[in-house]
């Protein structure tokens, strides 16, 4: 990786603020790593949820503030994975959604286990090619060991006895929405669906 030279690395500070979906403005600062105007992260282990959307909000910071970047790269200990970069509007409604959900987390239970969350998903592969989104789902629930170990959102259990029951809270009318997809009927799929759909579509083969 270039990021090994000693002078391809510098720090970005990105300071942005605009409007959300509710009147008040949103202000967002952050610190951003970049080598040769790439995000890079490494990490020991396999690939989690948390890192994707880690690398996924830096890359929106950056676009929304109008710096230069190439996309995102994430080194594990058995997988790499390249991020494209989101177009500047696209980041901004992300980023807005995430801020407004996060706050609404601190008063209230939003069921949205990110590891469960990103396998019923298929942003992180979780089970064999042929299981149905609900057995991946499943799989990171449980951390089943049937197909290797997966993680899980053990923590979660304390609120959920059982995956089936995130199905069960219907969508709130400031949810956020993911792009240009069906109804959904289910609050978990709906949160899900917006959290990685685009961190998905953004992965490079």
């Amino acid at each position: 990786l270039s990021a090994r030279g000693t002078d391809s690395g510098k720090d970005i500070n990105v300071t942005t603020s605009f409007s959300g979906r509710r009147t008040e403005s949103i202000f967002l600062s952050a610190d951003i790593r970049t080598w040769n105007d790439r995000v890079v992260i490494f990490r020991a282990g396999k690939l989690k949820a948390i890192t994707l959307i880690e690398a996924w909000i830096q890359l929106c910071l950056l676009a929304v503030n109008g710096e230069s970047a190439k996309g995102a790269t994430i080194v594990c200990t058995d997988s790499m994975v390249k991020l494209s970069v989101p177009d500047s509007v696209s980041a901004e409604h992300w980023l807005s959604d995430l801020v407004l959900l996060v706050e609404d987390g601190l008063k209230k239970l939003i069921p949205l286990p990110i590891e469960t969350a990103a396998a019923y998903t298929g942003a992180i592969f979780k089970g064999r090619a042929s299981d149905s989104p609900d057995w991946r789902m499943k799989s990171a629930w449980h951390n089943f060991k049937g197909f290797g170990e997966y993680d899980s959102d053990p923590s979660w259990q304390h609120f959920f006895s059982a995956p089936e029951e995130l199905f069960v809270a219907r969508p709130e009318p400031l949810d956020p929405t993911p792009f240009n997809t069906d109804h959904f009927d289910c609050r978990f799929k709906q949160l899900a669906a917006w959290l990685f759909q685009p961190i998905r579509r953004a992965m490079l083969k």
